[in-house]
């Protein structure tokens, strides 16, 4: 059976787990302190808290300094911060994200809450924009013996769209495709290759939409199942490949497999440049 959001991730899909669990062992995880640092000034701390293998909160800070386009000051500073607090069913389920927003412009807070059918498959999400405003239906999933459908309203203002994921015999997802309202003839396809253990080995996406003939990204995972290479390729009307960026990741593992830094470079057919560095400190529970 699909286990749908049982292992306390966060992910930007609702219907299906995230293709790659990180961090790894999440039973012996109690907490995860990333720094991260982006070459065009943005620098990010975040900590997340573990129990029991599921993620139990969230706080994270981003400052972003930017050239100022006032006469009087050189730069200007953005400042955000993020607080969520996940909570589960005794059985480990995920019923409701509580988010707070504080931003350099204003304030926010929204809450998700997750519901299930007797099978213990997740079959609505809810959204609430506002402590005093009502639940509404933010996303839907619908089950079939060989997918899951996805379908996501225009609540948080953008155009309904539709994922459909297609699974193997075990239940994994190995294709999705997507379509947004409006925009039903544009191409979204990822599909998904494993290796004989069942983890992902690699991923491409081929997007086609009316301004653009075609864009592949494809992504190749190593063995713990972080990904080392992404390549985005996009082509002309005439099929000849126009532009390229390769993005390649290194880390550096502790004793348990998990990263405790990863370096982020980019390169466009010279030299590669560093794009971002991110630390991680990860304090395991008491055995």
């Amino acid at each position: 059976m699909l286990a749908l959001l049982g292992a306390g991730q966060a992910s930007a899909l609702y219907c299906v787990p995230p293709i790659t669990p990180d961090p790894l062992n999440l039973n012996d995880v109690a907490s995860v302190m990333l720094n991260s640092t982006q070459a065009f000034g943005m620098t990010t701390t975040k900590h997340n808290t573990y129990q029991g293998g599921l993620l139990r909160s969230v706080n994270s800070k981003s400052v972003t300094v930017l050239p100022s386009l006032s006469s009087t000051t050189k730069t200007e500073q953005f400042t955000s911060t993020t607080a969520e607090t996940w909570q589960y069913t005794p059985a480990g389920r995920l019923t409701q994200i509580d988010m707070v927003f504080d931003n350099t412009y204003r304030p926010a807070h929204i809450q998700e809450k997750y519901e299930y059918d007797a099978q213990g498959r997740l079959v609505r999400v809810l959204y609430k924009g506002a402590p005093r405003s009502a639940w509404v239906t933010l996303a839907t999933c619908s089950f079939s013996p060989g997918g899951v459908t996805e379908h996501e309203t225009n609540v948080q203002g953008f155009k309904p769209r539709t994922t459909v994921y297609a699974l193997d015999v075990t239940g994994q997802v190995t294709r999705s495709t997507r379509t947004m309202e409006g925009h039903e003839q544009d191409t979204d396809v990822t599909t998904i290759t494993r290796g004989k253990n069942g983890s992902v080995t690699r991923t491409e996406n081929r997007f086609i939409n009316r301004s653009t003939p075609l864009n592949v990204t494809s992504t190749t995972y190593n063995s713990a199942g972080l990904p080392v290479q992404r390549v985005e390729e996009t082509y002309n009307d005439a099929g000849r490949l126009e532009d390229a960026l390769t993005t390649t990741f290194e880390y550096v593992l502790d004793a348990r497999g998990n990263w405790t830094q990863q370096l982020e470079y980019i390169s466009a057919g010279g030299p590669r440049q560093l794009k971002s560095t991110e630390t991680r400190t990860i304090t395991y529970a008491a055995p």
